[in-house]
């Protein structure tokens, strides 16, 4: 038995729903100075790079399941990051 849930369409479709708010929720629960510096920038995913390589030393470290949130948040601000550079809905 796996520990991955597969996850269908309409799961996408709640998650891609939910961007906004989540990311927002996101960017106010990481602390320090990375807060102010993610503002949807390509320049902005260096900062995030560098916080996520100092926050998590190694790969394992971030591979914890109670990291879930960390690693969705990051991905969502990525993801926007690229949507708003380079267009798209």
């Amino acid at each position: 038995m796996s520990i991955y849930k597969t996850y269908t369409e309409d799961d996408f479709g709640y998650w891609v729903f939910e961007m906004d708010n989540k990311l927002a929720s996101f960017i106010a629960s990481l602390y320090g100075d990375i807060k102010t510096k993610l503002d949807y920038s390509i320049n902005s995913l260096d900062d995030a790079e560098r916080w996520l390589i100092n926050t998590y030393k190694i790969p394992a470290a971030i591979e914890a399941l109670h990291r879930a949130i960390t690693v969705d948040g990051f991905c969502r601000y990525i993801g926007e990051v690229y949507r708003k550079n380079l267009g798209g809905y």
